[in-house]
């Protein structure tokens, strides 16, 4: 008897080590780590959600990932993903992905915003001095969300750029979308990459891809 006890005991103990460990993981993966050292101010979207906003250079981008459900008139006619199928573990860290069909409807960001159009991402990182740099400048520093190393990665800039947290590049690249057209199959976007302080343009020929979002103040 008191081996089953004891067996029963010591059962119970790995799993609430296992319960303990996922919800420390869930905790880590929904904290932000934004650049203490800048101003933000903030814009809640027509769900509530509540994100920080930076200004850089003549812009003013949101420096979260959006994660709104429906279009900015109430309606429910989007198409979007939460990472893993988790919104309750990744939802305020790495926000909703999105198909270009529901970037093209035009209603996705908050009244007074819009998602960027090709050019606006141009803007921003030639502010920045260049492609070639201006992804270290908006990525999350350190490797909490990134992959090592993380090339590069200081978020001087507030914009706090977000890997993917599933998909083909897990937590080692980040794709946003731009509201632009390559053509009417092809849609721009930007990626980033944890091996490179790069920010890479350019258009994804499948405009049903899930990206994140990252919308821009009219």
């Amino acid at each position: 008897m008191k081996n089953k006890i004891g067996n029963k005991v010591n059962i119970s103990l790995v799993l609430i080590f296992f319960v303990a460990v996922v919800s420390c993981k869930k905790d880590e993966d929904v904290t932000l780590q934004f650049n203490q050292n800048l101003e933000y101010g903030t814009l809640t979207d027509i769900e509530g959600n509540v994100y920080k906003t930076i200004e850089i250079g003549t812009q003013t981008w949101m420096a979260e990932n959006l994660r709104v459900t429906k279009q900015n008139d109430g309606s429910s006619s989007i198409s979007f993903k939460w990472p893993l199928n988790d919104s309750i573990a990744f939802k305020n860290a790495y926000g909703a992905k999105y198909n270009w069909g529901s970037v093209n409807t035009g209603k996705l960001c908050p009244e007074g915003w819009h998602v960027p159009k090709d050019n606006e991402w141009t803007v921003l990182t030639n502010y920045l001095g260049g492609d070639s740099i201006a992804g270290g400048k908006l990525k999350e520093a350190g490797p909490k969300h990134w992959s090592s190393p993380n090339v590069g990665a200081t978020n001087e800039t507030g914009f706090t750029a977000m890997p993917s947290r599933d998909g083909d590049y897990p937590r080692m690249m980040g794709f946003m979308w731009s509201s632009s057209e390559f053509n009417s199959e092809y849609g721009w976007y930007r990626a980033l990459d944890h091996n490179s302080a790069a920010v890479y343009r350019n258009f994804d020929f499948n405009k049903s891809r899930y990206y994140s979002v990252r919308c821009i103040k009219d």
